[in-house]
């Protein structure tokens, strides 16, 4: 839901420079968390969601949710009705805040009187900051619904996109206002943690859990942590933990996470370019990353093992290779200090060993987390198998109110703790800060509109990245999908042997609704063209003397920059409408994302994955993400129909009436004409799968020359 903001790791304090600096400021945080000085409680690993409480027109309040956008919904705040309207069909989303809101609002009259003192009754720009888990999270398994109330937030206000204003789907956000940061621009982040009376956040706790219990949920507050008396904190220990790296070569420096830290400094934002390799080990191109991130981290970390690549072949620069050392180390530390610390810690949940971590407040004005082995999701070894233990029920002894709270209800309620039977499973690797919990970045603009056109049979990851990116430069997005070639987009043959389904364009259309959900209305907009098979054409029919944009626009062309496919825009001023400024293909060119495998990603190799989506998965989710693998495989009409996924043609089963875009009209005359009814050919029965994956491989290269043939 993206409210709440990024939650600190200890390398994320500004003040901290050196490697002496960190381990300086994790003893602190031990010795003043020790000494109840700070307060520090159970993180859990969920989703985040914020929901607040409204007053219409006519006096009457209710619950809503808001996503902290300027989006009007979200300042207006989301009640059911209008997340079934904003998600597609089978999203998990709008169920889980009908589910919320309900419990919240039948409690409403039960409440009041907490709500006025924790200051939300007239006031909605302060909010509940949630943790929501139903089952299973992003990577542990609860046996228990659980919602986390951490605290009261407050929103910042938020300034709407003045073309979004005139359109009447944004408006200002009010709130706080928004501070400054170091490099003097204004921080992110929808909103911060305030003062609030915590008494009063416990009572409302234990009066809204029977109403919590009717949906099988569980209400916590914060759930304090302490240090287990029976468990002995060696800090020493880790800090002669031996780390070896390879340099270049057969030149492997080896020294303690001690002696790494006093040689290190902060690498801050600096980004440095690694070189990508296919399976084969040779370079296909570059990536810039941040010398403090995961990728660098696990680079620097697995270099010196068995089959490991030396940094100076895995960066592009030699002069590189300081600044990922240096990265790595401060991920490292901050890894096992934050794991070793959770190791000792317990709380009515269990000890935090396989918890996602502890959140420390009072050493900063904002809140601190360490996570541990849960800074790379999914490693609870340095190879990458994580080993997750189901949560399980202990009895513990009840707790009843006195005074004017409800005899009957026990408090707190019997907490999920770790169980004893574990069952390995195999995850990849995720940062921990992946989950979207902080607002999009909009502070780079430099153009009114991104033009980002494909065929898109079917979009996945790679392109929606590409989206996101343009996102962060222009004010607006438009995805155009082309029309079908007349040989269309089909899925290989599947297991049965049975030629697969066509993608269509309105397959595609789903698809990035699913995908792009999360992404702001007025920010992104889904098209389909309704007369040109080449992506380019559709472009060009856009952003040309009949399109809609006005003289003054400031245009980019999407493109990538792998392969220079940003020269599939030479030439491209001569279509474009008089007036309307064309930034440079060249400049605006966007990085391309790789999947886990370091592999770009595939239409072609998607559409493989789709045809035999039952051995699958994993692959699928490689594309579109675990979250949306069953929503993707509704949109095309396989759910349930597993034995016969790969011989169907269309869509059997929408996700409801998806023509146009996201929050908008489509091209022209419509999202695509509906499909003519044609008399059916006999087709030609082809001795075995092999042929049907070869035309498959003609119909690519037919629409590659066709496509960039026309420039030439």
């Amino acid at each position: 839901m993206g409210t709440p903001g990024h939650m600190a790791h200890p390398f994320d304090v500004e003040e901290i420079q050196t490697g002496d600096d960190l381990l300086e400021y994790i003893n602190s945080a031990i010795t003043k968390l020790s000494a109840g000085e700070i307060a520090g409680s159970v993180k859990w690993d969920g989703i985040n969601t914020s929901f607040k409480l409204v007053t219409d027109k006519n006096g009457k309040k209710d619950f809503r949710m808001d996503r902290g956008t300027s989006h009007i919904d979200s300042v207006i705040g989301l009640d059911a009705a209008a997340a079934y309207e904003k998600w597609p069909e089978g999203h998990g989303m709008p169920p889980a805040i009908e589910k919320l809101l309900t419990i919240f609002n039948k409690a409403l009259p039960s409440i009041e009187s907490e709500l006025k003192t924790l200051g939300m009754w007239d006031d909605p720009t302060k909010y509940f900051n949630t943790e929501y888990i139903e089952g299973t999270s992003n990577v542990q398994d609860y046996n228990a619904n659980i919602l986390a109330i951490h605290g009261i937030n407050q929103f910042y206000e938020k300034k709407a996109q003045p073309h979004a204003i005139r359109k009447g789907i944004s408006m200002d956000r009010p709130g706080l206002p928004r501070p400054t940061g170091p490099d003097g621009k204004p921080i992110k982040g929808g909103g911060i943690e305030i003062e609030f009376d915590h008494r009063a956040l416990e009572h409302l706790i234990r009066k809204v859990q029977p109403y919590a219990t009717d949906y099988n949920f569980q209400i916590f507050g914060d759930v304090p942590v302490s240090f287990d008396p029976e468990m002995d904190l060696d800090i020493e220990a880790v800090l002669e933990t031996p780390i070896s790296i390879q340099i270049e070569e057969g030149n492997i420096k080896k020294a303690t996470l001690r002696e790494w830290l006093k040689a290190v400094k902060h690498p801050k934002d600096k980004k440095i370019t690694k070189v990508v390799r296919d399976k084969s080990g040779a370079p296909t191109g570059f990536k810039e990353v941040g010398a403090l991130s995961k990728d660098i981290y696990m680079a620097v970390l697995r270099s010196a093992d068995e089959g490991g690549i030396p940094l100076n072949e895995y960066l592009k620069e030699p002069a590189d290779i300081s600044s990922a050392i240096d990265g790595g180390i401060f991920y490292h530390a901050t890894r096992l200090l934050g794991q070793a610390i959770k190791n000792v810690l317990t709380s009515e949940a269990g000890t935090l060993e396989k918890h996602e971590g502890v959140v420390l407040r009072g050493l900063e004005d904002f809140l601190v987390k360490l996570t541990g082995d849960f800074i790379v999701q999914g490693l609870a070894s340095t190879h990458g198998n994580h080993v997750s233990e189901g949560l399980y029920q202990i009895n513990k002894k009840e707790k009843t109110f006195v005074g004017d709270e409800p005899d009957s209800v026990p408090y707190p309620p019997e907490l999920p703790v770790m169980g004893e039977d574990p069952t390995e499973i195999d995850l990849d690797i995720e940062d921990e800060d992946d989950d979207p919990v902080e607002d999009e970045d909009y502070s780079n603009i430099d153009a009114d509109i991104a033009v980002v056109p494909g065929a898109f049979k079917p979009p996945h990851k790679g392109h929606l990245d590409m989206v996101r990116k343009y996102a962060s430069r222009a004010e607006k997005v438009v995805v155009l999908i082309s029309k079908p070639t007349l040989n269309g987009r089909r899925l290989p043959p599947g297991p049965d042997g049975k030629p697969g389904r066509e993608i269509t364009a309105e397959d595609s259309l789903k698809l990035w609704q699913i995908l792009a959900s999360d992404l702001p209305d007025d920010k992104v907009e889904i098209k389909i063209s309704p007369t040109h098979a080449s992506p380019i054409n559709a472009a060009y029919e856009f952003v040309g003397e009949d399109g809609p944009l006005n003289p003054g626009t400031r245009l980019i062309l999407g493109a990538s920059m792998k392969d220079d496919d940003w020269k599939r825009w030479t030439g491209a001023e001569k279509y474009v409408k008089a007036g309307v400024e064309l930034l440079s293909p060249e400049a605006t060119a966007v990085s391309p994302s790789l999947r886990p495998n370091n592999e770009p990603y595939s239409a072609t190799v998607f559409r493989e994955a789709l045809a035999d989506p039952e051995n699958n998965r994993e692959e699928i989710a490689d594309f579109v993400g675990e979250e949306n693998v069953d929503n993707v495989l509704k949109a095309l009409g396989m759910v349930g129909e597993l034995s016969e996924m790969s011989g169907g043609s269309g869509a059997a089963g929408s996700i409801g009436s998806m023509e146009g875009s996201v929050g908008s009209a489509p091209l022209a005359s419509g999202s695509g004409e509906p499909a003519k009814n044609k008399k059916k050919k006999a087709k030609r029965k082809l001795p075995t799968a092999r042929k049907d994956e070869n035309l498959d491989i003609v119909n690519e290269v037919m629409r590659l020359i066709k496509e960039r043939g026309i420039l030439r």
